[in-house]
């Protein structure tokens, strides 16, 4: 089963929780992550989760409003962040902690 939940979409950030249930387990995946790590954690509370429940993050972009606190997040939380090269490359090349996944056209 999917599941989609916006939440929040608009200049002052962007966050969509994707989950994907099989077999019992779920996987959370955050798309964007544009919040304050404060706006963001109130806004999963909502949801009924933690940010320690996500085992993702995938960046669309790299405007503030979709990246937020994504790098914040995954160095607190250890959760793995994917995005392209060209979004990383545009936030400072900053050190995820080998958190850090570079998505390729045509890869899976």
């Amino acid at each position: 089963m999917l599941r989609f939940r916006s939440l929040g979409s608009g200049s002052s950030g962007n966050a969509t929780l994707d989950e994907a249930t099989s077999g019992g387990h779920t996987t959370r995946v955050l798309i964007d992550c544009g919040f304050t790590q404060r706006h963001l954690e109130a806004r999963l509370a909502t949801a009924g989760l933690a940010p320690a429940m996500l085992d993702a993050i995938f960046i669309t972009h790299e405007h503030g409003d979709h990246i937020g606190c994504a790098h914040a997040l995954s160095r607190r939380q250890g959760i793995p962040v994917w995005m392209s090269e060209g979004t990383w490359l545009a936030t400072g090349a900053r050190d995820y902690g080998g958190r850090l996944h570079i998505a390729r056209d045509g890869e899976t």
